[in-house]
């Protein structure tokens, strides 16, 4: 089996070698070296090169473990064939050995993980058979190959239906990057990889490559990925050309703007959530899945970003927070049905009181005209959907408010908050409660929350200081008290 390492890079060949449990060695050759990586029931347990600086002989004498003197009569050895005999002839013992391979092995490793350009070979047949074996840990090397942000191989999610879901490192956040860790929050289930790039925000390229680099270090699992190890060819098909239609008539569309402000005068007047993805309330959960899919790819403020109009992208977050707020309730059972009677007892107070005229009160999700107001109804829906637990519909419409009103403290406080809630989104907390504490440095409770997320990264000085600070500010403050205890 063989291939060129421009379709399948060494980081996918060893991610489905050690997924297959496969037993073999896998040889790369390109302009400026070879390598060959030996694998046993798909781990690997040794790794070898022809470049001068990762051989055996060099790394010893680098480290003044033995002399030239001392490496006569054992030229043209290979690595391993060096270290039996030097271990034999009592030079170096052992466990020297075993240490100075196993560091080559990583850096031969880590070298072949970056090629781009090549061709490969896997040897099923091939073994190992020398006594020594290096133990990889391939979790730690397939996460260098993500953080290494490798080129997207051509053809890769070159089908947009290709389908991800969690893979077994999707609890683990550690170093993730906030676009990666916010990616990876979009992922529920089985998700095809045209949806995911739509509802994530960012740039398609951007999204691919974050995609890419996360299925090789295990936190997505590519459900149909192609095969390196098997061929797969697809029927010819006599292609019949056919008659090419004449272009229709021009039709006089809006623009892009006009189709935008139409969409959110829409959205805006409606009085539920059934009513802001256009489904009603007896629609299943796949087809409201489907509706939000199709407002995203159409009106993602992502999609808007180079428009003129600030105060109407602006607009655009507040209400796709909203709109996401509408998915999330609706696509939870629980949820979902403590809305609809929410909306049960809304319509049987309105038909107690037919003649009162409609209020803010009896339409509570209908925003207010100006700026400042839909910041505040975000940020007043956000506190609620942090409350229930809905994380990132609290992000999103906590973030809105944040935006469009930055020198509110309290906006920005609470923003902290709700990224601190989730451990991915805990390093860009940081960032707003420091901001908020800055805008509003007398306020006891912004400094609290300071405190509980450098308790939560670790931090204990940190944590320690601020909760002082708090108590300075407040001191009969409970919950800095509580935590200086946790802390001392």
């Amino acid at each position: 089996m063989n291939g060129q390492l421009s379709e399948h890079p060494l980081g996918e060949l060893i991610s489905e070698l050690c997924e297959k449990k496969q037993s073999g060695c896998l040889r790369l050759e390109q302009t400026h070296g070879k390598v060959a990586i030996y694998f046993e029931v798909g781990n690997i347990v040794y790794a070898a090169s022809n470049v001068r600086s990762l051989r055996l002989a060099e790394e010893l004498k680098n480290r003044q473990l033995v002399t030239d003197s001392q490496l006569e009569g054992f030229d043209k050895r290979s690595d391993l064939s060096l270290a039996s005999a030097l271990c034999q002839a009592k030079i170096v013992d052992f466990a020297t050995i075993q240490s100075v391979l196993g560091n080559l092995v990583s850096e031969v490793l880590q070298m072949a993980l970056l090629w781009t350009e090549g061709k490969w070979n896997f040897e099923i047949a091939t073994r190992l058979n020398e006594s020594f074996r290096v133990a990889v840990n391939v979790i730690n090397l397939m996460e260098r190959a993500r953080q290494a942000r490798l080129p997207l191989p051509p053809g890769t999610f070159q089908n947009r239906d290709e389908v991800i879901s969690q893979g077994a490192s999707y609890d683990n956040y550690n170093g993730l990057s906030p676009t990666e860790g916010f990616l990876l929050s979009r992922v529920e289930g089985e998700i095809k990889v045209g949806e995911l790039i739509t509802v994530c925000g960012l740039p398609e390229a951007e999204a691919l490559r974050t995609i890419y680099a996360l299925s090789l270090a295990g936190y997505l699992k590519r459900k149909d990925r192609q095969s390196a190890f098997e061929l797969r060819t697809e029927p010819q098909r006599e292609i019949i050309a056919e008659p090419v239609p004449a272009p229709p008539a021009p039709v006089n569309e809006p623009s892009p703007e006009e189709d935008l402000k139409d969409f959110l005068v829409r959205i805006e007047a409606a009085s539920n959530y059934y009513e802001v993805l256009s489904v009603n309330p007896n629609t299943p959960a796949a087809d409201v899945k489907q509706a939000y899919y199709g407002v995203a790819r159409k009106y993602h403020p992502d999609r808007f970003r180079g428009i003129q109009d600030s105060a109407l992208h602006t607009r655009l977050e507040s209400n796709f927070a909203r709109i996401t707020q509408a998915y999330e309730t609706l696509m939870n059972p629980g949820s979902r049905n403590s809305y609809d009677a929410k909306l049960a007892a809304l319509k049987s107070r309105e038909r107690q009181t037919p003649s009162a005229p409609a209020t803010t009160a009896s339409r509570p999700e209908q925003p207010a005209g100006t700026a400042g107001e839909r910041a505040e109804r975000s940020f007043n829906d956000g506190m609620a959907a942090l409350r229930q637990g809905q994380f990132n519909t609290a992000v999103s419409l906590l973030a809105s408010a944040a935006r469009a009103v930055p020198g509110d403290s309290r906006y920005r406080a609470f923003y902290g908050k709700a990224l601190a809630a989730n451990a991915k989104t805990r390093h860009a907390a940081e960032a707003e409660l420091q901001e908020a504490v800055r805008l509003a440095p007398s306020i006891a409770e912004y400094r609290v929350m300071l405190a509980q997320l450098y308790r939560d990264l670790g931090f204990g000085r940190r944590a320690q200081a601020e909760a002082k600070r708090a108590l300075t500010l407040e001191p009969g403050n409970l919950e800095a008290k509580e935590l200086l205890k946790q802390l001392m």
